[in-house]
């Protein structure tokens, strides 16, 4: 039997595992692998019955849910190249990223309808669609329901896919904060489906997989397809809320749970009894986890496994690298990125440029058959970082004694401080190891005896104070260069992306520093 043609047979394949029980499941309804194979194929003939054609863009402006899977699997059907828009960007610039993308088709739940409109009446869509039944507040506005697009008869012909035609469009805000449209076509797609086993374990068509990243985060394609393929249950939360994920772990069967390390900590920051009796996988990417990551989450659910990945808008899971259990219980790799899955070349930049397949300290430089075909709107070869399958990712990394991958950081996060080049990712990490931290930033600050120097911005829970953070970064086994000058308390939260990052600029002008004892709640 032959594989997968497109992405829209992930569809095909989840049957082969699961003939019935649910494949997408949210708070409101639960469909199986056949149902949401059905229903796409309808909302794919009835968007061609509106004028959608092959290759025409479509952004969504939604949270988790089935219907926005099945919608995406629609566009997967007819040809559509989808695009999910960050829901915290400002409605001006959703407006001027749809434009950019030249979309014909916007997507919304009624969750984000309000900002959807301004974005229809200021990008030049021609097809606007929520998904739900039309509600009462947008009267008088040109929306179309899903549920009315769906029902259109159509005695038309869908084309096929081939693998190399467009597929889908990631927004990544790289470190600048502007959007970068990261394509990949059914190819490279189905080569990163090919790699999640080795990404996410023996996850399988018994597995219940709670996704509550929402839809613009390369996360969501990264977790969807590959436990699609492989016919395991995908639980949808609209948006993330500790409240919500610990209610939805001890309500439903859930044995899988991949969230960003910072997310992990506002759970466990929530509650430290949560019963999860089905957990089987705790699973982390978007940043290095940490000692204290670690000792949190084995203590809060001593029976799962843990498993950590390094992973990209650009490579998807064809390049990732593997952290297993074992390797994050073992002293001192609790910050590993891990190692390459099989079929990834992991190569390393040396200054001079060339490059090394072992180094102390070097840019990331991956080849894998996942990475993505190009950025929208630019040269497939934009200052020689993506071509040909092969991706210079901005990331600085070194290997150990044992042939275990480490972050240290990006190219564009050093800060000079007396001649000494420092990852502010490698300075975060020292803070994140301190219990109490939840959230950690490192900027330089302009000097006029060191050039810069270092300062740290949190976000705690419990009581701690600053001395109390430095002290404990000065007992670890780092260089003293590395420990901040200065420690910047925050309430809530440290400013972010649209997407989700850390957005370091956004830490100056800097904050009125707290006083020394600090207690956030």
């Amino acid at each position: 039997m032959t594989g997968p043609c497109s992405v829209f047979d992930l569809l095909a394949e989840a049957t082969r595992y699961k003939e019935d029980g649910p494949l997408f499941s949210d708070d409101v309804e639960s469909a199986s692998a056949a149902q949401v194979m059905a229903r796409a194929d309808s909302l794919a003939r009835g968007l061609q019955a509106h004028g959608m054609s092959k290759g025409d863009r479509a952004v969504f402006l939604v949270g988790g849910s089935v219907q926005h899977a099945v919608a995406f699997f629609a566009c997967m059907r007819l040809g559509l190249v989808p695009c999910a828009l960050h829901v915290r960007m400002a409605p001006s610039r959703l407006a001027q990223t749809t434009a950019w993308l030249g979309a014909r088709l916007i997507v919304a739940d009624e969750a984000n309808l309000a900002q959807a409109e301004y974005v229809r009446r200021h990008s030049g869509v021609d097809l606007a669609i929520v998904l739900s039944p039309m509600p009462s507040q947008s009267a008088g506005l040109e929306w179309t329901s899903v549920q009315e697009v769906s029902q259109t008869e159509w005695e038309g012909v869908l084309p096929t896919n081939d693998l190399d035609d467009l597929a889908y469009i990631i927004l990544s805000s790289g470190t600048t904060g502007e959007p970068k449209g990261v394509m990949h076509s059914h190819r490279t797609a189905l080569a990163s489906v090919a790699a999640g086993k080795a990404v996410f374990g023996d996850a399988g068509s018994k597995d219940v997989v709670l996704l509550a990243v929402t839809p613009s985060f390369a996360a969501w394609i990264n977790c969807v397809l590959p436990f699609t393929a492989v016919g395991a249950e995908i639980f949808f939360q609209s948006r993330f809320t500790p409240t919500g994920l610990i209610a939805a772990l001890e309500d439903q069967p859930v044995t899988y749970v991949p969230l960003p390390p910072t997310l992990w900590r506002m759970l466990m920051d929530e509650s430290r009894s949560i019963k999860a009796p089905s957990l089987r996988y705790l699973f982390f990417s978007g940043e290095p986890g940490s000692q204290s990551l670690v000792d949190d989450l084995v203590e809060t659910f001593p029976l799962a496994q843990l498993r950590g990945a390094w992973l990209s808008s650009e490579a998807g899971c064809g390049a990732g690298i593997v952290a297993d259990d074992s390797l994050l219980k073992t002293p001192g790799k609790a910050n590993a990125a891990g190692v390459p899955v099989p079929g990834a070349r992991i190569r390393f930049s040396q200054p001079q440029g060339e490059l090394t397949d072992y180094s102390v300290s070097g840019e990331i430089v991956v080849e894998s058959t996942s990475v993505s075909i190009g950025y929208w709107g630019q040269p497939e070869d934009l200052d020689g970082r993506l071509h040909a399958g092969r991706w210079r990712t901005g990331d600085m990394a070194a290997l150990d004694s044992e042939g275990i991958i480490f972050i240290h950081g990006r190219i564009d996060n050093v800060i000079n401080t007396g001649g000494i080049k420092v990852h502010a990712e490698e300075v975060e990490s020292i803070l994140l190891s301190h219990p109490a931290v939840l959230m950690a930033a490192v900027i330089g600050v302009p000097d006029h005896l060191w050039g810069q120097t270092i300062e740290g911005h949190v976000t705690t829970r419990g009581q701690v104070t600053a001395q109390e953070i430095l002290a404990h970064c000065r007992s670890l086994d780092v260089e003293t260069y590395k420990i901040p000058k200065r420690i910047v308390f925050h309430e809530g939260s440290l400013p972010t992306t649209p997407s989700g990052k850390i957005y370091r600029k956004g830490l100056v002008p800097e904050p009125v520093e707290s006083k020394a004892v600090h207690q956030p709640r």
